[in-house]
């Protein structure tokens, strides 16, 4: 056979030897070049029309050649992953591939690394983690995939414990730049869900061919394929749904990090996947400090212009409310030789409270309630360890100067105001979340500021529920939710309030119990309560104005700081002083010794001082060995708690008409000698009215009154009728008659 003569190729112009007649081209890429370029324009033209007619085969040819750039970028992520994994490890000579097989025996499909270690590996991985965290972390999981042979692998996540403080940033700072970008939140929990499974991706099987379509679920509600890609119907069944555990959360900014003039900002965040762990979601309650790594995410799509984001969590650190502050060798011991100091109590209370002037017993007490006593928690029932303290006095005196004095230098405090709290109260309540579209359980201050101090200001323009809220908190440590969602969150706190009398000022003629305008049953819960009056003195208010004058230059001259106090605060906490035999021997002594100074008054007794203050010497006890960094509750203790006690019962329990101490004073807010008289007049109106009917005159009720009780003066023998008729003992049918409600006689005062 003749061989056909060498040619020239059209396309690239190369000599080459045709293997039959028709061949004008080298090869198949050079004829496309050759008419390319002799029709380039006919082409051009030709492809736009087509791009026109075909925006959807255009679209998905576009996506398919990109997918592919894509899919060799995650080969080269994958690759690096792999080489990381088998590399680097938290510890020395455990490598995380080595922990990875580790969890997988477990049954534990989770893996936390260390940023900084990716960060030494490779910088342009760690980078991509920070600007496209879901596609890298997804190339990490292939990698595991691909590393382990077990089908359980395929839920594995990868878990980032730590990234660059310059990726931390406050709540109100996030901005449109910040989605779906890699950073990590700190705040407290302010509301949350119950972990309730979420669909992930559903498989639908078409009813006419067969074909098996799989649409991943982002949203909230269910994704249906359009038709078929097989055959094009519609109709389908639902095979299969891939579910995942998880649920939401609202996290408040620190009150810490407020700015002047700006208000505290919330995030929602979306926990699932093995974060939602028992053991990992029981510990995210209302009014627990978290820092929060995570990916922003937008939310499902609205015809709204706004957007709603939420963050997605990948990594959650619980903090501990005092995890911010350190504390070096040379400040810890300089508290423990201050400990040692005789006096130091005093010492801490003038320096803390530098400005303001006299109530030295007051300052003291607080000192005390920021250590608080030890809490025990027993199988049946729970020793309360916290102090409470309620100031009552006249305006102008310092009350809120103490308070916002004692908030400088309390590791956690939460500071709220009687009559202006949130819609949830002191305490919490059910809301309705917009975003999260369910029920949450929002908490108020008393569990936000579990384990911390409460302030709580003007308590006695609170509303009579969020009053009768507080018993439960005070006592118990928790608190109950029952309107609409059940929940029951821990408010182990002490609470320091501050009220104003009935009539604005104390008045000497009546008791401080009767004109503390609060629930006796709230006053109870109280383990002290001084009342502050605005006694005027020339060298009082002398020194009053010195110390307001110089309080710029008192500040310098601090040896003791708030910041070492809030340390010192820390440390003693830390300890838990043991009342031995002999201490408790003692307070038993002490305890019978105040009570033989009983008064009898007509057959009854008042005693100054009942059952109810031993656990409050106690826990007093406990404090004042705290501020000595001491594990023994010791005599010196015992002896102050008994103190601070009496004085305190001495300011609010005395019997006005007796002039002794009357624990009955703040326990029932009658005294004995007071019941007495009601008890009598309530007898002299049954005398009188088998003589004169139902219908008693005011005057004859007065002068039978002073033929037994010569000391009651008309003004005292009116207030005592307008307890009467308050208490519904007796009624006015008409202007000065008496008649007495026949239902209530003075038994109940037995």
């Amino acid at each position: 056979m003749n061989k056909l003569p060498f040619l020239f190729c059209r396309g690239c112009s190369l000599l080459f030897r045709p293997c039959h007649n028709a061949q004008k081209f080298h090869s198949e890429e050079c004829r496309y070049k050759y008419y390319y370029e002799k029709n380039k324009d006919r082409i051009k033209e030709n492809v736009y029309l087509w791009r026109k007619e075909n925006p959807k085969k255009h679209k998905q040819l576009q996506k398919r050649y990109y997918q592919k750039g894509k899919r060799w970028k995650k080969i080269k992520e994958i690759n690096q992953w792999t080489e990381f994994f088998e590399r680097f490890g938290s510890r020395k000579n455990i490598t995380y591939y080595d922990k990875i097989l580790a969890n997988v025996r477990k049954k534990n499909f989770r893996i936390s690394i260390s940023f900084s270690e990716l960060l030494k590996f490779n910088v342009e991985l760690a980078e991509s983690l920070l600007d496209n965290p879901e596609e890298v972390l997804r190339a990490g999981e292939l990698a595991i995939e691909d590393m382990v042979d077990d089908s359980d692998v395929k839920n594995f996540s990868i878990r980032v414990k730590s990234i660059p403080k310059t990726q931390s940033i406050f709540i109100r700072n996030i901005r449109n730049n910040h989605l779906n970008k890699f950073f990590s939140i700190e705040g407290y929990i302010k509301a949350r869900t119950d972990v309730r499974p979420q669909i992930t991706s559903t498989k639908f099987e078409c009813r006419n061919c067969g074909n098996i379509l799989t649409i991943l679920q982002m949203g909230k509600e269910m994704r249906f394929p359009g038709k078929c890609s097989s055959c094009g119907t519609k109709g389908f069944t639902i095979l299969n749904k891939e579910l995942i555990d998880g649920f939401a959360m609202v996290v408040e900014e620190s009150p810490d990090s407020l700015e002047f003039g700006t208000q505290l900002r919330r995030i929602n965040v979306f926990v699932k996947g093995d974060l939602t762990e028992s053991r990992i979601e029981n510990k995210l309650y209302q009014g627990v400090k978290v820092n929060i790594i995570g990916v922003l995410k937008e939310t499902e799509q609205t015809k709204k212009t706004q957007i709603d984001y939420f963050l997605d969590a990948n990594y959650i650190h619980i903090l501990d409310e005092c995890i911010d502050i350190r504390i070096s060798d040379k400040e810890k011991n300089l508290i423990e030789s201050l400990s040692k100091e005789k006096g130091i109590l005093k010492k801490l209370a003038s320096e803390m409270f530098s400005n303001v002037y006299g109530h030295d017993k007051i300052k003291e007490a607080l000192i005390l309630q920021s250590f608080s006593g030890v809490t025990k928690e027993l199988s049946k029932s729970r020793i309360r360890g916290e102090i409470h303290i309620l100031l009552c006095g006249d305006p102008g005196c310092g009350k809120s100067l103490l308070l916002n004095t004692m908030a400088r230098f309390q590791p956690k405090v939460r500071i709220a105001i009687g009559g202006s709290s949130s819609g949830v109260g002191f305490t919490g309540g059910a809301i309705r979340d917009e975003i999260l579209k369910c029920w949450t359980i929002e908490a108020g201050v008393l569990p936000l500021a579990h384990k911390g101090l409460v302030e709580i200001d003007e308590l006695d323009k609170a509303t009579d529920e969020e009053r009768n809220n507080l018993h439960i908190p005070m006592e118990h440590g928790i608190v109950r939710i029952t309107k609409i969602v059940q929940a029951t969150m821990l408010s182990q706190v002490s609470i320091l309030a501050a009220a104003n009398p009935k009539m604005g000022k104390f008045s000497n003629y009546d008791s401080i119990i009767e004109q503390i305008d609060l629930p006796i049953t709230l006053v109870n819960r109280f383990d002290l309560i001084f009342p502050i009056k605005d006694i005027s003195s020339e060298d009082g208010d002398l020194k009053l104005a010195k110390i307001v004058v110089s309080e710029e230059n008192e500040e310098e001259k601090k040896e003791i700081t708030y910041d070492l106090m809030k340390k010192w605060i820390l440390i003693g906490k830390a300890i838990e002083p043991k009342v031995g035999n002999s201490i408790q021997n003692l307070i038993a002594k002490k305890y019978v010794q105040i009570r033989k100074k009983v008064v009898s008054i007509n057959e009854e007794k008042a005693f100054p001082i009942s059952a109810r203050q031993i656990s409050s010497i106690k826990r007093i006890a406990q404090a004042h060995a705290r501020v000595r960094l001491s594990n023994e509750v010791e005599k010196e203790d015992i002896d102050y708690s008994f103190m601070l006690i009496q004085y305190y019962l001495a300011e609010v329990g005395v019997d006005l008409m007796t002039g002794n101490v009357d624990v009955n004073v703040i326990e029932t807010g009658v005294s004995t000698s007071q019941r007495h008289i009601f008890i009598r007049i309530l007898e002299i109106l049954e005398e009188l009215e088998d003589k004169l009917g139902k219908l008693i005159p005011l005057d004859d009720l007065r002068e039978a009154t002073k033929k037994d009780f010569k000391e009651v003066s008309d003004v005292r023998f009116f207030e005592i009728i307008q307890k009467l008729k308050d208490r519904g003992d007796i009624f006015e049918p008409k202007k000065n008659i008496i008649q007495r409600i026949w239902l209530r006689s003075y038994y109940q005062y037995l």
